[in-house]
């Protein structure tokens, strides 16, 4: 009886011990950032684009192209892991009508709260960042906790949580940033001009808004020439990320890249030389949601479901251990009275 009671008492111990490192070790781990991550989202929507060999030919009327089709294929892949960090390249080709116009970006984040960290020793170079830069974590929280990464300006941003919302029939958390700064990215620099001929860009002055050409008319004289160009670039992102995974699966890039003269201290705006408007594919949505759909399981099973249970059968082992180790009392036999022959002597007396 007392061994089967150490039995089932050692069993409802390691139940219940299997059940903690479920909730507060397996659990979190799967939380993290997965090694063999490799995710390829699309957007499509319209760009205004620069014509450069339009515009160093003089051929004003051609220099700018509007409402042009873009694609955007944008590849999220883990290069290395070290323990709690994940060396992440992001890679994003934007083509629009002829042009094809690629950058990479290469991260360190946490592979928890997916915020950007130091690279870790013997890793590939990372670029040195603020905030979330590739994707959000696990159970994003529903409140203005994070701030974004800007690769055009290299700066960072406060994300904006905005109210919920439904993508693919699942529930997701909507945020919003907006960051502005010095164009700073060298994939984009490389494909615009440094600068003008002074005579193209009074050529440029029929094209130009009547405020735009007001403000810079009066500084064509005491510019250089060629006359050096400065970009700004402005970006707005709304992100709906599904709130158990925190799968990305809608987004919607608002993006522009201005022209300026810098002159008196200060940066004139001229034109938009780059500007997208654009959107996650209906068929990215859907994978995305399949994805989250897949991780949401996962984690509810690991973090909820297998913890109970095993809890529950941890808590009836230990019972019947007790039980066992503690029987109930038996009643008592009742005993036959014998007679002895002298009493029954006495008695026929």
């Amino acid at each position: 009886m007392r061994r089967s009671s150490a039995v089932w008492g050692v069993i409802g111990l390691v139940l219940i011990a299997l059940a903690a490192l479920t909730r507060f070790v397996v659990t979190p781990y799967m939380a993290q950032l997965p090694s063999d991550t490799d995710v390829t989202v699309t957007y499509t929507g319209t760009a205004t684009l620069l014509n450069a060999d339009a515009l160093q030919t003089g051929d004003v009327a051609n220099a700018i192209a509007k409402d042009v089709p873009v694609t955007i294929d944008r590849r999220v892949h883990v290069l290395d892991t070290s323990g709690s960090t994940a060396v992440v390249a992001d890679e994003a080709t934007i083509q629009a009508g002829p042009a094809v116009l690629p950058s990479t970006h290469t991260y360190a984040v946490d592979r928890t709260s997916l915020e950007a960290v130091s690279g870790p020793d013997g890793a590939p170079a990372v670029e040195q960042a603020s905030g979330l830069t590739v994707a959000f974590p696990v159970h994003p929280a529903p409140e203005d906790r994070y701030t974004y990464w800007d690769p055009q300006s290299r700066t960072s941003a406060p994300i904006t949580y905005t109210g919920q919302d439904t993508r693919q029939g699942r529930d997701v958390r909507v945020y919003t940033t907006t960051v502005s700064g010095n164009l700073k990215d060298d994939a984009t620099l490389a494909t615009l001009p440094p600068a003008l001929p002074k005579d193209l860009l009074a050529s440029l002055a029929p094209a130009l808004p009547a405020d735009v050409m007001a403000a810079v008319g009066p500084l064509v004289p005491t510019l250089p020439d060629p006359v050096p160009l400065a970009y700004t670039a402005d970006t707005t992102l709304t992100f709906y990320v599904d709130d158990t995974s925190g799968v990305v699966l809608d987004a919607r890039l608002q993006q522009q890249v201005t022209a300026g003269v810098p002159a008196n201290g200060s940066i004139t705006d001229v034109t938009p030389v780059l500007a997208v408007d654009a959107t996650v594919t209906p068929e990215s949505q859907q994978a995305a949601a399949d994805t989250a759909a897949s991780i949401s399981t996962a984690l509810t099973v690991l973090g909820t479901v297998a913890p109970i249970v095993l809890l529950l059968l941890g808590v009836i082992a230990l019972v019947v251990a007790f039980v066992r180790r503690h029987p109930p009392a038996q009643a008592a036999t009742p005993t036959r009275e014998t007679h002895t022959g002298e009493e029954s002597v006495a008695i026929d007396r």
